[in-house]
């Protein structure tokens, strides 16, 4: 058999597994279904759906602070600042929550009427809230994880044999010396090898979706917190104003890199 001929013979088998690797990398997995069906019975807190759908920790600064407002823990003003109440002051009223919690104890320690855009760079209530987020995540890690694909990973055991025997071919194919000898061959079978299985794993990668995120997609049709759609219209405004203030150092960067695009967009 021809060097040609094995190489086709190869490439057309390699092609025909990749067919059938692909079909069934589509079908419903045991243990995706398994997930689908326990999603629905587990206890999900809403502040760590919101992290989930978003993946971002911030995306629980609005609802937490419309929980305060609700609790009149805290007062917002005309112009989205925010102040602790009196009940907020009280220790017995502490939010059980430890998200609300964090923002309360962020906003009592400004000491003066402060915006929401403010208060999230507090490096304190960060951390509360990353820690928050890293315990949910450890007590979903089960779910959260991406249902094992195994077609996709004997596409890419055959991805790696493919890129290697083409490799070893175009060097040691016709009865030719590679350069540096058996070790020099065997170097750069190695390094052809990589470059070969890189291009071909980007181009099967194409033929295979990405392990669907069950727990996100989940997350993403549970409703949302309710805090923020019980303010009303007047307060949940006041919210989106203190969420989007800035302070005068901010806007006077803001004036700085707006005069800099202006004058470069004159050359």
């Amino acid at each position: 058999m021809s060097i040609l001929v094995l190489a086709g013979v190869v490439t057309v088998v390699a092609a025909l597994l990749y067919v059938v690797l692909a079909v069934l990398s589509r079908r419903p997995k045991p243990a995706e279904r398994e997930v689908r069906a326990a999603l629905p019975g587990l206890e999900i807190d809403p502040f760590h759906a919101l992290t989930v759908r978003s993946k971002y920790s911030g995306a629980m600064d609005d609802d937490a602070v419309a929980t305060l407002l609700l609790d009149d823990l805290v007062t917002i003003d005309a112009e989205g600042m925010m102040t602790v109440t009196e009940r907020g002051r009280d220790p017995r009223h502490v939010p059980a929550h430890p998200v609300p919690a964090a923002w309360l104890g962020a906003v009592a320690r400004a000491g003066r009427p402060v915006a929401l855009s403010e208060v999230r760079r507090d490096p304190e209530l960060r951390e509360r809230c990353e820690a928050f987020v890293r315990e949910q995540n450890a007590r979903h890690a089960r779910w959260m994880r991406p249902v094992p694909d195994r077609a996709a990973t004997a596409a890419l055991i055959v991805t790696w044999l493919l890129g290697f025997f083409y490799a070893a071919l175009l060097l040691f194919s016709g009865g030719r010396r590679p350069p540096g000898g058996i070790a020099g061959g065997l170097g750069l079978t190695l390094l052809l090898g990589v470059l070969f299985t890189a291009l071909l794993s980007w181009l099967v990668s194409r033929a295979f979706p990405d392990p669907p995120e069950l727990f996100r997609e989940h997350c993403a049709g549970l409703p949302r917190h309710p805090a923020t759609g019980l303010l009303g219209s007047d307060r949940r405004a006041l919210l989106r104003v203190s969420s989007s203030y800035k302070t005068e150092y901010e806007l006077h960067q803001q004036r700085i890199r707006d005069a800099y695009d202006s004058d470069s967009g004159g050359f």
